[in-house]
């Protein structure tokens, strides 16, 4: 998620943590978090994001993939809502087996700890 914000950060002009909070609605502990791994936005979360950013559905995911950041189902729900539903179909088969993939293997490292 790191990747995104920082992303969003740039592409929408914002220096600073504070910056992107208050355009999005959330506290600076909040990004800090998603930043660190400690925790992960929600589905509206990440489209303010994405909308605060000023960023294409398709660079958002480019991000987010090129990242490894789990994207759950909700997350390309919210994302659909932001873009048309066809050529968001066209993009999100592919991404979906990504997206189990990444998935299977956190599940996988999660229980080795």
């Amino acid at each position: 998620m790191n990747k995104l914000i920082e992303a969003a950060k740039k592409n929408g002009g914002f220096t600073s943590d504070y910056q992107l909070a208050k355009a999005i609605n959330a506290s600076t502990q909040l990004i800090s978090n998603w930043q660190r791994g400690k925790s992960k936005p929600n589905g509206l979360f990440t489209v303010e994001i994405i909308k605060a950013g000023n960023l294409k559905l398709e660079e958002a995911i480019k991000v987010m993939r090129n990242g490894y950041a789990t994207v759950s189902i909700l997350v390309l729900t919210a994302l659909a809502s932001i873009a048309s539903l066809a050529s968001f179909m066209m993009s999100a088969n592919c991404i979906l087996c990504k997206i189990d993939s990444i998935n299977k293997i956190q599940n996988k490292l999660h229980f080795r700890t």
